[in-house]
């Protein structure tokens, strides 16, 4: 999708990846579904995703759903006061936190195919040839194991 359509910033706005090309509000349950004509000229792309974004921050939502017109602010979403190296170096502290899984949650294909998650490969040098360790995607996107603590009884 195109930048104002991502993934990131449908979220900023309550929307949720329910399959291609439709999102749904994680409050007011709306179903919007965003299909671009991919014939399109480029001006008249630009027009249409103008449209979607336009409707995607407020008409798409139900009239009274707390995200129309409030999204995430964008000063929560910067990562501040860590180095590359600080957050590398935690992105691998997750990763080696997998060693203690017997096994690890299936990574679903679509996820697989996704421009995300060739960013999220971009970012850690991943070469695009290479198989891809789970714990890997799983560690850079903020997953982490943590071992199961004993029950207790009342």
């Amino acid at each position: 999708k195109p930048q104002g359509l991502a993934s990131f910033e449908c979220a900023r706005y309550g929307w949720t990846n329910i399959k291609t090309d439709t999102l749904k509000c994680l409050c007011c349950q709306k179903i919007f579904v965003v299909t671009i004509d991919k014939a399109l000229q480029p001006q008249n792309r630009e027009a249409v995703i103008a449209k979607f974004r336009e409707q995607l921050v407020s008409e798409a939502h139900a009239q009274l759903c707390p995200w129309r017109d409030s999204p995430v602010p964008q000063a929560l979403l910067q990562m501040t006061g860590a180095s590359v190296s600080e957050l590398l170096g935690e992105c691998s502290a997750r990763m080696d936190s997998f060693a203690l899984c017997a096994s690890l949650p299936v990574l679903s294909p679509e996820f697989l195919r996704s421009p995300e998650y060739r960013r999220v490969l971009d970012a850690v040098g991943w070469p695009s040839n290479r198989r891809v360790d789970p714990r890997l995607v799983l560690a850079c996107t903020g997953w982490e194991a943590s071992p199961l603590l004993p029950a207790t009884s009342p």
